[in-house]
Parts: C-alpha cells; sequence; structure tokens
C-alpha cells in the first residue's frame, strides 16, 4: 500500500527506475511527445525511404547541455546513461550517429564527428535552424522524425511528426483528431498533470474491449456507457495535490457529453452493473447543481470511493469525493486550443514528494534529488496522415 500511495507525485522517478526505462523515456525526449510552443519552428518535411533504425544529427554542444539537464534524474539509469554519453561525445562542432536497433546505448558507442553521407546529410536538411534532428524507424514501419532545441538555461522545445498507425488498438484514445477539444471542464488550481483531448474516432471505449474479459468482468466497460452513443468524444483528467498532506493526489475524470439525461440514463445503469459485480451500496452525492452518486464502499484501492456527478457538458468521475469536489471547484484550467494537450507541474510534483517523504521513510527506495525541469507543457493535433506533435520543458532556477 505505501508504493501505491506514493505513485502520482513520484511518476518521473518511477517511469525512470523501471526497467528498460532508460532508453524509453530517452526515446521519448528524442522521439517522443508534445509541444506548446510555436518557436519550434516547422515539423520536419514528411519523408520516406529512411533505413530501420535510429538517426541523430545535432550540434555537439547542445546535446551536451541536454544530457547534462538528464543527469539530474538521480539515480536512474537514464541519469548514469546520460553521464557516459556526454562523456563519450566527440570534439567538434557537430556530431551523428546511427543505432540499427534504436538502443540508445549502442547509439552511444556510434557518435562520431560529422562526415557526411547521404542520410545524414538529408537528416541535416531537415534539422533547418534547430539544435538536433532525428528519424526513427521500426522494420517495415513508417518513421517518427523530429527536432529538438534546448535553451542556454535548460528550456526544451521538441517537435514530432508520427504516423497514425502508432495509434493502433487503445492507443487510439490519445490520438488527437482535427477538431479541437475545446475549453476545459476540470478545476485548474493546484493541479499537478491535467490533460484535455478529442481522440479520433471518438471514445469507443466498448469497441475496444473484449467480449468476456476480465477488464469487462470486473469493470463492465462493455456497458452502453462506454459504446460511445451518449459520449461527446472529449476526456479531460486532472491530479492534483493532496489534502491533507501524506493522502493519495485527488484525481478526477470528465467525460463530454452529447445530452446529460441520456448520460445521467447510462451511467446509472452502469452503477447497477457495477453492484452486480461487486457488494457495494449506492449513496447520493452533489457539487452545487451538478447530481450523481458514490460508491463510498468499494474498498479495492487506498482511499478509493469513487463518485460521479453529471453537468450539463460531462459526467465527470473521481476517485473519492474530496477529489471530486476539488475538481469542480473555482476556474476551469486553461482552454486547449489544439486537439489534445497536457500539462505537468514538476515544480509542485517536487514539492508534494519532499512532503511525502518527511511523513513516510523510503526505506527500500531512493528518491529524485531534483527534476531537470520545472514544467511540461504539451499539444497534439492530427495533419493529414501523421499525428504532430509539440513539446515544452521549462527549467528551473537553477541553470
Amino acid at each position: 500500500m505505501r508504493s501505491t500511495r506514493r505513485f502520482a507525485p513520484r511518476l518521473a522517478h518511477a517511469l525512470a527506475r523501471e526497467g528498460g526505462s532508460a532508453r524509453a523515456i530517452g526515446a521519448t525526449l528524442l522521439c517522443g511527445a508534445v509541444l506548446l510552443s510555436a518557436s519550434c519552428g516547422e515539423h520536419p518535411r514528411p519523408a520516406a525511404g529512411w533505413p530501420p533504425g535510429l538517426l541523430v544529427v545535432g550540434r555537439t554542444e547542445a546535446l551536451a547541455r541536454l544530457l547534462a539537464r538528464l543527469e539530474r534524474l538521480e539515480p536512474t539509469p537514464l541519469a548514469r546513461g546520460a553521464r557516459e554519453t556526454r562523456r563519450a561525445l566527440p570534439a567538434c562542432d557537430t556530431v551523428e550517429g546511427r543505432s540499427a536497433s534504436g538502443d540508445l546505448a549502442e547509439l552511444r558507442q556510434g557518435l562520431a564527428c560529422r562526415s557526411g553521407g547521404s542520410d545524414f546529410d538529408r537528416l541535416d536538411r531537415d534539422r533547418g535552424d534547430q539544435d538536433l534532428a532525428f528519424v526513427w524507424r521500426a522494420d517495415g514501419g513508417a518513421p517518427v522524425r523530429g527536432t529538438l532545441s534546448i535553451g542556454p538555461r535548460g528550456d526544451l522545445e521538441l517537435a514530432v511528426s508520427l504516423p497514425r498507425s502508432s495509434f493502433a488498438g487503445a492507443r487510439g484514445l490519445l490520438q488527437p483528431g482535427v477538431a479541437a477539444a475545446g475549453p476545459s471542464v476540470l478545476s485548474g488550481a493546484d493541479l499537478l498533470m491535467h490533460l484535455r483531448l478529442r481522440p479520433e474516432g471518438g471514445l469507443a471505449i466498448a469497441d475496444l474491449v473484449a467480449g468476456g474479459s476480465q477488464a469487462d468482468l470486473l469493470f463492465r466497460l462493455k456497458s452502453q456507457l462506454f459504446a460511445g452513443s451518449v459520449l461527446e468524444g472529449t476526456w479531460e483528467a486532472g491530479v492534483y495535490v493532496p489534502e491533507p498532506p501524506g493522502s493519495m493526489p485527488r484525481a478526477a475524470l470528465a467525460l463530454g457529453v452529447v445530452r446529460r439525461e441520456a448520460a445521467v440514463a447510462a451511467m446509472e445503469a452502469f452503477v447497477r452493473e457495477l453492484r452486480a459485480a461487486w457488494p457495494v451500496h449506492r449513496s447520493f452525492f452533489a457539487v452545487g447543481e451538478a447530481t450523481g452518486a458514490c460508491l463510498l464502499d468499494l474498498n479495492i484501492l487506498p482511499e478509493l470511493a469513487p463518485c460521479y456527478v453529471a453537468t450539463d457538458r460531462a459526467l465527470v468521475v473521481a476517485w473519492n469525493p474530496a477529489s471530486l469536489r476539488k475538481a469542480l471547484e473555482g476556474e476551469p484550467a486553461n482552454t486547449v486550443v489544439e486537439a489534445a494537450g497536457a500539462t505537468v507541474d514538476f515544480e509542485r510534483i517536487a514539492e508534494v514528494d519532499a512532503d511525502l517523504a518527511a511523513r513516510v521513510a523510503p526505506e527500500s527506495e531512493q528518491l529524485l534529488t531534483e527534476y531537470p525541469w520545472r514544467r511540461l507543457e504539451a499539444q497534439g493535433r492530427r495533419v493529414g496522415d501523421e499525428v504532430q506533435l509539440r513539446l515544452r520543458l521549462m527549467s528551473g532556477a537553477k541553470t
């Protein structure tokens, strides 16, 4: 239970210390997520015919600054790998590297001063005035392409183009569509993490779940609520500062609805199905004029007592009553203009983590002592057959 209680505020640490995560997180930073700032420049031009594997070309000094930032993720494999890579950088202005398997250790061993060659020449042209360009292609797959720049104080901006095939199956719920997600439903106060998304194809979650599967049997994911007919197509998640300190972070999910009455009927049917599967009781619940219900005795996870209320715009489901009240108090989070947007407040997460660490002895696990960036802002949208993602990581006071 102790590790579960600390999961949300230590998300970055947990990701960084899981097996194989140095490769996964490094690929995310080099090949991966989303950006808010137009200063990232244009996305790389569509391209075909890239060789399998990972290719990187860019300014050596900028790459060294990025690696120095990642070294702050002690005590993780990613920090150690970044330190080894920075020490292995050649003494020249521009560096290039190739890894046939996509393994970052293999890439580190192959780093060399820029010497030319058709693939690297092409990639260098795509880089333009950015610090770094990369392309990753699995055998037979479409390429993932991107550019990255890191400022003198460590601010990082990344633009990535992903093929739509990257979002097969359940990952389709993370694929931005063409239409904007619109204004937020959830409160913007005391957020640790926030995501709002209008996925391509809507929220037909039931189509992604096999009938009779464990997920369906336990949580009735084939119910009418998840069939997509009552849901408008947007979803939004918020994780909030815990209250009181030492408790689970508060968390809520808002599902946009077509009509409130139809959504309430589907939700109540879903609650009845859950009650048939679990020995729980329904309790009336309300936040202002928004009414709903709680299952206060569904004690399968720490502090879990799920509640929902229906507003004119959304069904808002939360971890417990305190989470739901928090999610609907005050002004909503900033409007997301694109089809997908996310923020992570590492500065606030660090404060929460330090507070929890002071109350719960770490014992067998070591903690991150510093986050390389204080805030992440991300946006994504679909353009043609690609999903374009932009990511901005803002540094803290330290350089």
